[in-house]
């Protein structure tokens, strides 16, 4: 698959707990950092695959090799919407969360995911048998 391009967005750290790591890999056991570049809503259709960009007051920081980018998706489980973090699709992988969190400083964060505390980040990959 070719390498996405993305818009500049917003920079987040990495929480991970102190006794080890369960990402099996994933990019929070690489990274200290995330830059968050887009929405993904699957909360009518789990299939959708199209990311929206962030405002234009989000967009200030570029993704780098040391701050890659991810992407906050919503999902709908009954009547309430859940949010994780997880890097764009590649190759039909499917990630699940690894035990890790991100967080974000200042308003746009906060507007965007709607509370000011961590998001999961789902960073771990398991290949099929």
């Amino acid at each position: 698959m070719s390498q996405q391009t993305f818009s500049p967005g917003l920079r987040l750290k990495v929480l991970r707990a102190a006794d080890g790591d369960c990402s099996n890999g994933g990019l929070t056991s690489r990274h200290s950092q995330l830059t968050l570049v887009g929405v993904v809503d699957k909360t009518e259709d789990r299939a959708n695959q199209t990311v929206q960009p962030l405002a234009a007051s989000a967009q200030i920081h570029a993704a780098h090799e040391d701050a890659p980018p991810v992407l906050l998706v919503l999902r709908r489980v009954g009547r309430t919407i859940v949010q994780h973090l997880e890097q764009p699709p590649t190759d039909g992988k499917w990630f699940m969360s690894g035990g890790n969190y991100a967080v974000g400083a200042g308003p746009q964060f906060e507007q965007l995911v709607g509370h000011r505390g961590a998001v999961q980040v789902h960073d771990r990959h398991e290949a099929s048998r």
